[in-house]
């Protein structure tokens, strides 16, 4: 059974060991499809799913253990620091790699210098401490 969860509850101290992304399907006249980035973190699946109409997007909501799915990438667990960042109007969790202090993965809902919402997903495995 999935759960939401609040994307400010991913502060802190996790192990990141698994990312994926891909779309789902909905049932809505605007949106047929939404951007979804799925991590593992501390050994669950934590998905966050993206919602774009028309030319605005933005992070729709993070859900904890989608049911009936799996994460293809996998790797050796990376100790991690979730800082949660509202600067500038963002509404962004982001995680940092301990050893090297580089930032590797990062989500939610930025917005442009004009107040648009944007959706961020960005993974960064070159900055992965080796």
């Amino acid at each position: 059974m999935s759960a939401k969860i609040e994307l400010i509850g991913l502060k802190g101290k996790h192990f990141i060991s698994g990312i994926g992304f891909s779309f789902i399907e909905k049932n809505d006249e605007y949106l047929k499809k939404s951007k979804v980035v799925d991590i593992i973190i501390d050994n669950q699946i934590v998905s966050a799913i993206a919602d774009s109409r028309k030319k605005i997007s933005c992070l729709n909501e993070v859900v904890l253990n989608r049911p009936n799915f799996k994460i293809k990438y996998r790797f050796d667990p990376i100790e991690s620091i979730g800082i949660f960042d509202v600067d500038k109007g963002q509404d962004v969790i982001s995680f940092y790699d301990v050893l090297n202090g580089e930032k590797i993965l990062s989500f939610g809902t930025g917005h442009t210098d004009k107040g648009i919402p944007f959706f961020i997903s960005e993974w960064n495995p070159e900055n992965i401490h080796t």
